[in-house]
């Protein structure tokens, strides 16, 4: 195998990435950590999988980090989760996605699998994050999804009507840009109709898959000073007290099992409708 032109291809495109990594911290986008993170995914994705694989990656980034900046609505603020991806965030999103683009890069004959795996994840991830943004800020009524008992907009594991309509719509994005950068890098080009049920479903599923284990699995603390229920073992600069779930499956944790899950997802329904 020769290396020379991907090699020739990391040294053109590390400029570039490195200039939006470093904009990305400027903006408060990313942490250090997480720039950092971000570029050596960012190589990944372009070096391997081309322009194709670069738009849907830069597409939720931008679109996810758009989202969590809007405004919310009658001036109220809350807190959904810190805006800086730091890279454990980073790892969580990006962990799959580039593991489809290395299967791709070792097996070339598995370039449809590699590929719908790759598709999969990212839809699933920008599903999850535009449920999140727009159905805490929107959603007028959230329920848990395993009790089915009303909870606070933006708690893991709720889930509201406008959040579901947003976890369709952006796997539905990822799938147009997909068709519109088609044969654009190594990505397979998916040009018939019978991909697109695939990658939306699969991101819908695996963002619903996000809000189960959310509600079932993921680590949840009371806050001994503020009485808060928090994500984090820390708050208000004291240890919490775990209440729920497992103790090492964080946010992060279920980002990344729910991103599998929703690249294996849309992977299987290629099989069933293709």
């Amino acid at each position: 195998m020769q290396f020379g032109p991907y090699i020739m291809t990391a040294l053109l495109a590390a400029p570039v990435i490195g200039i939006v990594a470093l904009a990305s911290y400027r903006l408060r986008a990313l942490s250090m950590s997480g720039a950092i993170g971000a570029v050596v995914t960012g190589l990944i994705v372009f070096v391997i999988g081309g322009i194709s694989a670069s738009v849907a990656l830069f597409a939720f980034f931008i679109f996810g980090s758009l989202l969590s900046k809007l405004p919310w609505p009658g001036g109220r603020k809350k807190s959904i989760g810190g805006s800086e991806r730091d890279w454990k965030q980073v790892l969580a999103n990006g962990g799959v996605p580039c593991a489809a683009l290395l299967l791709l890069f070792a097996r070339p004959d598995l370039r449809e699998e590699a590929s719908m795996l790759y598709l999969g994840a990212i839809a699933t991830m920008f599903a999850d994050t535009s449920a999140t943004e727009i159905g805490t800020r929107f959603g007028k009524r959230a329920i848990n999804i395993l009790t089915f008992k009303p909870i606070e907009p933006g708690t893991s594991g709720g889930v509201s009507a406008i959040g579901f309509a947003a976890s369709l719509a952006a796997p539905a994005l990822i799938t147009l840009l997909h068709y519109l950068t088609r044969g654009l890098g190594e990505l397979c080009e998916f040009q018939g109709a019978h991909w697109v049920m695939p990658l939306v479903l699969g991101g819908f599923i695996g963002a619903l898959t996000d809000s189960v284990l959310g509600a079932s699995i993921q680590a949840k603390y009371r806050c001994g000073v503020c009485g808060k229920v928090v994500e984090s073992h820390r708050h208000c600069g004291k240890e919490a007290v775990l209440i729920s779930g497992v103790p090492w499956i964080g946010n992060n944790a279920v980002n990344a099992i729910a991103s599998l899950i929703g690249a294996l997802v849309s992977l299987g329904l290629l099989y069933r409708f293709g």
